[in-house]
């Protein structure tokens, strides 16, 4: 090969990002020597010491009461707390690569020292073993606005102080996210113009009332039959709406009016139509655009007065039992330590030989 030639190959080489060590392999081409650390572009030259200089993520935010460690080539995180005072959160995360930030953020460091706290009517107040955490829970009924954790801070508990108010009880207005399915008998429509016939308008009779709404008798073309039949429309009074607009008639067959869905007239500001009003589990109307959501028992309202979440009955009088309560989600049960049988929710002394460590007691009690 002549000079020109030699001097092109290495013009292209250098082009193309292959280096000088770069070498030729069958069906592959030119393969750069694993030592050498190119971009996948081949369009710049990075030193393997330059890369591990980068840093994904930005610093981390500092805690208060503590100290951000950030080590392992600042991929990894963790909190300290100063001395006298404890993490309330986590305290070890790392950096997650995929979106450049911290998979953690700053715990709290709480301290002991704060005054004396008072729990609300109809709940209690439970401190930790160090007495910088304060838990709050309201009583069977009832529901908690505000903070359900305070923690110690310079001497003063911070977070909203709770109070425990009067859960809303369902009533027949009450609607839930249940809703009934329609009926499908899986051979099509039971009652529908296609299936109705003549026999109500010849024995006279008459489309039944619903609630709120004003019925109205017409014919329309039975295909089928090849003739005219009576159908009702139903509209709705001053103040409602169909619930469904598609859901408008009633159709007869044998005597009988009926369809696969009835029409029904709701008040135009029931809010808890659209949505069940936002509530987890019960929406009662309470008026004019006002409404109350209230949960399944085993579950408590919580701060927003629309969500529902696992009570905790072992967090006020131990549930009632005895010896061991442990907390399930919408229910508990109780049980008994090593050398007991239960008895309902409270605990005996065996006089077996051999008793299993761990004996279940009595699940929740069925409401009376």
């Amino acid at each position: 090969m002549g000079s020109k030639s030699s001097l092109a190959l290495f013009v292209l080489l250098t082009v193309t990002g292959i280096s000088k060590s770069s070498y030729y392999e069958p069906g592959f081409g030119y393969v750069n020597d694993p030592g050498d650390v190119f971009d996948y572009d081949y369009n710049d030259y990075k030193f393997e010491e330059e890369i591990q200089k980068e840093i994904p993520c930005s610093p981390p935010p500092e805690v208060a009461n503590g100290e951000t460690i950030v080590w392992g080539e600042g991929l990894l995180l963790e909190y300290r707390c100063k001395p006298d005072f404890f993490p309330v959160g986590i305290t070890h995360g790392a950096c997650d690569l995929s979106t450049g930030r911290w998979t953690i953020g700053p715990p709290v460091c709480a301290e002991s020292g704060c005054p004396e706290l008072t729990a609300p009517n109809h709940g209690v107040v439970n401190l930790d073993v160090s007495g910088g955490i304060a838990t709050f829970v309201c009583r069977q009924g009832y529901f908690l606005l505000g903070d359900e954790i305070l923690i110690c801070e310079q001497g003063q508990w911070k977070g909203i102080f709770p109070l425990c108010a009067v859960t809303p009880q369902p009533n027949k207005r009450t609607k839930t996210r249940e809703r009934k399915p329609k009926k499908d008998n899986g051979q099509g429509s039971e009652f529908s113009l296609e299936s109705s016939d003549e026999t109500c308008f010849y024995n006279a009779v008459s489309p039944p009332v619903i609630a709120n709404a004003v019925v109205n008798t017409e014919y329309e073309v039975n295909r089928r039959l090849h003739r005219y039949v009576m159908v009702a429309t139903y509209t709705c009074m001053g103040g409602f709406r169909l619930r469904d607009p598609d859901v408008t008639q009633l159709f007869c067959r044998s005597m009988v009016w009926g369809a696969d869905a009835w029409p029904d007239c709701i008040a135009e500001d029931d809010l808890c139509e659209i949505d069940n009003g936002g509530c987890d589990h019960y929406c009662t109307p309470q008026g004019k655009n006002r409404y109350a959501c209230s949960c399944k028992e085993g579950y408590n309202l919580a701060s927003d007065a629309k969500t529902c979440k696992d009570a905790n009955e072992c967090a006020i009088d131990n549930g009632g039992c005895e010896q061991e309560c442990f907390n399930t989600l919408g229910s508990f049960f109780c049980s008994c330590r090593d050398g007991f049988v239960p008895k309902d929710t409270s605990c005996i002394a065996s006089t077996a030989k051999t008793v299993p460590e761990l004996v279940i007691s009595a699940a929740k009690p069925s409401p009376e």
